[in-house]
């Protein structure tokens, strides 16, 4: 432990370049954690099942209500070689679809409509014959109940075209698994042969080229990174976006944010500052004031303008995006924990760190009921938490909490993972500004 005289020289330095690494590491983090919450939806466990699925047929258009605690099931019955689509249009509720194979393996889930009103299209090549099986539910499980109707709309032999869009799908979603897993060069073929082929059968301007670009932009952006090879992949999916889809699209708003990104990480703040407002402004337009992704780009945008020491600007638009969660998710919720990990950054940066201290902790145990006291999550908010503590002159309280962190990192990552240097840097520094060389 620290010994009395020493105490007063066991903060750590909060220099600039410290707390734009340190937003960065978080930006990182929340934006993980919210599209592994946006693209594993799954069925919730405590939802309302119905016992048996209802069949669909072409041509009987089928209309429901549906609440966030509910799923509805629905069958097809396919020969191997059959190609089927369904429509399901959105009327007051956000649903996303999940398709399973006869044998009970899920094949892939549907989720491009982030609207309460508007549709999703699910689709696929029969590779086996049987009843296939799809579940609607509710993107939320707080969402209030609203109506949607789900309709076969086409059922046939599936051309060579149909079985060509269905590997690149494949590939695309392999990809972006290996992606999310940090094997980025496991990835990249797969993303590469995927636009290849949606290229060759839809054309170099088609949205779902735009998605494979999107994704190899990130890969490349992130592996190495090479962003002046990134940067035209996402210039690129912008301008697909913007031409077939609209200017106030949310998928144009997607780009426009992967591109801000990357400018930010280049240190060009200039040219991502109207990249983010712009994105903001068509979250706000079409999902309304309160919606989740709108207060992920509030936090987007109010980070830059902590970056850059606007901190008039960046705090209302941090509490507004904290204030849209703890709604929308219930105060305890994991990505509520992600928004005041955030929000405690201004704090820390500001100097305010007993107002870093309060929100740190309240993340800390959102986290370790939610993970497990174990969990890679919980490490990085005791981290974020000791560094507060110790600039809040609890020196005896930051120590520990700076070894838990240590301990959990040392067991859950390879030796070599930069993540165990940066705590050991950290605890170094706070020995060493301690005295205890």
């Amino acid at each position: 432990m620290l010994t009395p005289n020493a105490r007063h020289t066991a903060s750590i330095s909060i220099t600039p370049k410290f707390v734009r690494a340190l937003l960065l590491q978080m930006m990182t983090l929340l934006l993980s954690s919210l599209v592994q919450a946006q693209t594993s939806i799954g069925a919730p466990a405590a939802a309302q099942r119905e016992a048996e699925p209802r069949a669909l047929k072409v041509g009987e258009p089928i209309e429901r209500e549906l609440a966030g605690d509910q799923t509805h099931s629905y069958q097809i019955t396919l020969s191997a070689g059959q190609y089927l689509s369904v429509l399901v249009e959105q009327r007051g509720i956000d649903v996303a679809v999940v398709l399973f194979a006869p044998d009970g393996k899920q094949l892939f889930e549907f989720d491009n409509e982030r609207r309460l009103q508007g549709s999703e299209t699910i689709w696929q090549v029969a590779e086996m014959s049987g009843s296939f099986r799809l579940t609607v539910l509710a993107t939320k499980k707080e969402a209030t109940a609203g109506r949607y109707e789900i309709r076969l709309t086409e059922l046939r032999d599936a051309t060579e075209q149909d079985r060509t869009l269905q590997e690149a799908r494949r590939l695309n979603v392999e990809g972006d698994r290996l992606f999310r897993a940090g094997k980025y060069d496991e990835a990249r073929p797969l993303i590469e042969r995927s636009l290849e082929m949606r290229e060759q059968t839809l054309g170099t301007e088609h949205p779902d080229v735009a998605q494979s670009l999107n994704r190899l932009g990130a890969i490349i952006y992130s592996s190495k990174p090479d962003y002046d090879k990134a940067e035209p992949l996402y210039q690129r999916a912008l301008v697909i976006r913007e031409k077939v889809l609209g200017p106030d699209h949310l998928e144009v708003s997607a780009s426009l944010n992967n591109l801000a990104a990357l400018y930010i990480r280049k240190g060009d703040d200039a040219k991502a500052e109207p990249l983010y407002q712009r994105a903001l402004a068509i979250r706000e337009k079409v999902l309304g004031p309160d919606h989740s992704d709108v207060a992920l780009n509030l936090v987007l945008l109010g980070n830059l303008y902590q970056s850059i020491f606007d901190f008039a600007k960046a705090e209302p638009l941090l509490q507004r995006a904290l204030l849209i969660q703890e709604k929308a998710m219930g105060p305890n919720h994991p990505i509520v924990a992600d928004y005041l990990a955030v929000f405690a950054i201004l704090f820390l940066k500001e100097g305010n760190y007993s107002k870093s201290v309060t929100l740190f902790q309240r993340a800390l145990t959102i986290k370790e009921k939610a993970e497990g006291p174990e969990s890679l999550q919980v490490a990085n908010a005791l981290y974020y938490l000791a560094i507060s503590l110790a600039n809040n002159g609890e020196y005896s309280k930051a120590e520990p909490l700076f070894q838990r962190s240590l301990t959990i990192k040392e067991k859950a990552l390879e030796p070599d993972h930069p993540s165990l240097a940066t705590s050991l840097n950290a605890l170094a520094d706070f020995y060493r500004r301690a005295g205890n060389y």
